[in-house]
């Protein structure tokens, strides 16, 4: 995992399994990393605890007024 958390410059919790990447909730797989973005109307992190819900192992997110605790949730 070392790789992948040098590429997006941020420390992902060690052990955590990546299969798949997505910014859609819709799309998530088991072991997805969610990307929570900027959408058109509605900021991707309001959906960051849903994305987990689904089988996300992790969730990154660029919302400077999301906050959180759960280490999953990676700013």
């Amino acid at each position: 995992m070392n790789k992948f958390s040098d590429i997006l410059g941020i420390d992902i919790p060690k052990g955590t399994k990546i299969l798949s990447a997505t910014n859609s909730t819709k799309k998530i797989k088991k072991d997805s990393i969610f990307f929570g973005l900027q959408g058109s109307k509605i900021h991707g992190s309001n959906y960051a605890e849903e994305a987990l819900n689904l089988g996300a192992s992790v969730v990154v997110h660029n919302d400077l007024n999301f906050t959180t605790q759960n280490n999953k949730i990676i700013y």
